[in-house]
């Protein structure tokens, strides 16, 4: 298992993307995104799904997951492509 912070990439259009946590197991690859403030927000869907659609096509080979972890609320949320 691979565990990386602040992780940079750059998409399709050439936008720098940062993803908070990415872990990498022989067989799914996890992004994690982490949430002050207790407001959901269809943005942070989105920007999950942008880092997912990148994973994506990095590791083809593997599971691609994602979730978003909100610390004021204790809550985290799956994030399906």
């Amino acid at each position: 298992r691979e565990v990386f912070n602040e992780l940079e990439f750059v998409n399709k259009r050439g936008n720098l993307l940062r993803f908070d946590r990415l872990i990498i197991d022989k067989r799914e690859v996890i992004v994690v995104d982490f949430k002050t403030g207790e407001e959901r927000n269809e943005h942070y869907l989105r920007q999950l799904k942008e880092y997912l659609e990148v994973a994506k096509d990095i590791w083809i080979d593997k599971d691609i997951r994602g979730f978003i972890i909100y610390f004021d609320s204790q809550e985290v949320s799956e994030v399906l492509l």
